[in-house]
């Protein structure tokens, strides 16, 4: 059948009568309840602690969510992420007298589209973006001398080894000048020009292999920061051939240790003292779908276990018109604040890289950063509140460690005279403290996700089914689907009889499909919306 004949039928069933205890009547008559949903009902959000944030921070989230109404979860997850990117270039983070490593902090929100994720990026990322613009602007001079100085060492280059080509097919070849020759390309290629570092800080649609090469050629620091996270994961470098070695990149920098990058095609160069900050969306069935594709990967290599994740409550439907407010004081003073730090930022080595140095806590403040170390340890054993969720419960404590670092430096470091020279003191209790509740929200966060992603295989057959029913009926405009079309192209997991009858009994539980002997299946319409 056509995909035109099939749209026509799937419409023509819209338009048929039912036989319904006997008597006909026509389907679409059928009175439907409103449709239960299929994540977990036992889980109640947690407020997201705001008020551990510093106050020009949490002043700016607050500011941003009475006019943006984006959820406060993803509107400080952002604001959090952007901070890290500013003091990960300053210091890294000390957790005791042996382990230290990058304050750098990866985040993952769990929304569908149109939560305002870029929006909201676009508020916290603004200085960040105009400071790298204006280092660019004033790079150009430099940049230009090197393009000049590169071309003329290529045609220097190209000289020798023309000579070199001319020697070598001479009938009597002169051994002592072929040897010069090729001492000459030799320091040659020692000689060729470095490129100036400039700053590019923000990536956001680079591949895994552009993204390391921009960290350790371009500048040591960055941020990949996405609303379509689906890109990223989804991209050439996730299928299944490419994947470990992407997860392993990602994990070692995130973990502050060197990573040989092997290339076929160009020199290969080890990234080392290079920092990078992760702030991804991504949508549930987009995750689930990457799930599957990557099969357990991605929590076998401890990749999500790095992440602070956020599974906010949809604002979606309450975010009614209001006026633009005449100013944004809060928004202003804490853009202040990350262009003066990225100011006091200090220099790389000679080499280009990071020298940076590991900020301890004090005293009382490790005390209680090993208080809650234990906590969560004992929350991951066995009947533990956090098992669901054992390889990021691992990671707590060294996340807690970092984002007390950067709220730490953030609220307290000092700017000094005209070289900007930074101060910054051991990191506080309250830090560690205010660290602590961000990252156990975080944590209920990710069992929430867990409880919703690692279900029974028949209701995570039936999410699947579920998805493909709705897109389908909203592609060709109907709410009937034919069994037979479910089981050609549906979801290879229900495209079984048994599977497939079994995944239709649960959504058919939860009030979201109905279906009978006439070999079709109706969507509840609440679920396609305007869509029809």
């Amino acid at each position: 059948m056509s995909k035109t004949s099939f749209d026509e039928a799937g419409k023509a069933l819209d338009r048929a009568p039912r036989r319904v205890n006997g008597h006909e009547l026509a389907f679409e008559e059928m009175p439907w309840g409103s449709p239960m949903s299929l994540e977990a009902q036992e889980y109640e959000a947690m407020p997201y602690p705001v008020g551990k944030l510093p106050a020009v921070m949490r002043a700016a989230v607050e500011e941003v969510q009475t006019y943006v109404q984006a959820p406060l979860g993803l509107i400080a997850t952002s604001a959090l992420t952007a901070a890290s990117l500013v003091v990960q270039g300053i210091t890294d983070v000390r957790r005791d007298s042996v382990l230290s490593g990058p304050s750098s902090l990866y985040g993952l929100v769990i929304a569908e589209s149109g939560e305002r994720k870029s929006t909201v990026d676009n508020v916290f990322m603004q200085p960040i973006l105009q400071y790298e613009a204006e280092c660019q602007q004033a790079a150009a001079p430099a940049q230009h001398d090197h393009d000049v100085a590169l071309r003329v060492w290529e045609s220097e280059l190209e000289a020798i080894k023309r000579k070199l080509d001319t020697q070598n097919r001479q009938k009597t070849v002169d051994r002592e000048a072929v040897k010069q020759s090729i001492e000459q390309m030799r320091e040659q290629e020692h000689g060729k020009p470095a490129a100036p570092r400039i700053e590019r800080l923000r990536y956001t649609d680079a591949t895994p292999e552009a993204l390391a090469y921009g960290l350790a050629h371009h500048w040591p620091s960055g941020a990949l920061v996405s609303a379509e996270a689906g890109s990223v994961f989804g991209s050439h470098a996730m299928a299944r051939d490419a994947i470990t070695r992407t997860l392993a990149l990602l994990n070692v920098i995130w973990d502050g240790i060197p990573y040989r990058v092997d290339r076929r095609t160009g020199p290969s160069y080890t990234l080392r003292d290079v920092r990078l900050t992760i702030s991804l969306q991504v949508q549930p069935g987009v995750l689930r779908s990457i799930l599957d594709e990557c099969g357990t990967l991605m929590n076998d290599s401890g990749f999500l276990s790095r992440f602070l994740i956020a599974c906010p409550r949809s604002t979606v439907g309450t975010r009614l018109y209001r006026d633009p407010p005449e100013g944004t004081p809060a928004v202003s003073a804490l853009q202040r604040r990350m262009r003066s730090l990225l100011e006091a930022t200090p220099p790389l080595r000679a080499d280009g890289t990071l020298e940076l140095g590991a900020l301890r806590m004090t005293p009382e403040a490790f005390a209680y950063w090993r208080k809650t170390f234990d906590e969560f340890e004992r929350a991951i054993g066995v009947n533990g509140e956090l098992e669901m969720i054992r390889p990021s419960g691992a990671k707590a404590a060294e996340n807690i460690a970092r984002v007390a670092c950067v709220l730490h430096v953030f609220d307290t470091a000092s700017i000094h005279g005209a070289s900007s020279d930074i101060a910054i003191g051991p990191i506080s209790v309250e830090a560690v403290e205010a660290a602590a509740a961000i990252v156990t929200w975080h944590a209920f966060e990710a069992l929430h996700f867990a409880s919703a992603v690692d279900l029974p295989p028949e209701r995570a057959a039936a999410i699947k089914l579920d998805e493909w029913l709705i897109a389908q009926c909203r592609k060709r405009g109907g709410t009937f689907i034919p069994r037979r079309d479910i089981q050609q192209k549906g979801p290879y997991s229900t495209r079984a009889g048994k599977a497939l009858d079994s995944a239709l009994a649960v959504l058919a539980e939860y009030g979201r499909v109905r279906f009978g002997d006439d070999k079709t299946v109706r969507v509840n319409p609440a679920l396609i919306g305007d869509q029809l």
